[in-house]
């Protein structure tokens, strides 16, 4: 570890400190949101299922046949449940954190 990062510290909520940072930042930010699911997964999933997984199931839905892949239906059914799912549980989170 650098000499300068030796006395720096993590606290309970993953916020590096060091010994002579005395700053009170409780209640600083009183309306941040308890999600379910950390921010950057649930970006990732949220653009997952609302950009990818749609673009994915029309894209085989269009080209499938065409390729000849079988079962397409069921592969483009597939992929938008799978979507469907995702997109339950984000709005899960997302409900949880809103405190409905």
């Amino acid at each position: 570890m650098a000499e300068h990062m030796r006395d720096v510290q993590e606290d309970e909520q993953g916020l590096f400190i060091t010994p002579e940072d005395t700053t009170d930042l409780s209640g600083a930010v009183p309306d941040v949101p308890k999600y379910l699911m950390p921010s950057k997964v649930y970006d990732v999933l949220k653009w997952v299922c609302l950009i990818v997984l749609p673009a994915l199931a029309t894209f085989i839905g269009h080209v499938g046949p065409s390729w000849g892949i079988p079962h397409v239906d069921a592969i483009v059914l597939t992929i938008t449940e799978v979507s469907l799912f995702i997109g339950a549980c984000i709005g899960a989170s997302h409900m949880s954190a809103m405190g409905r």
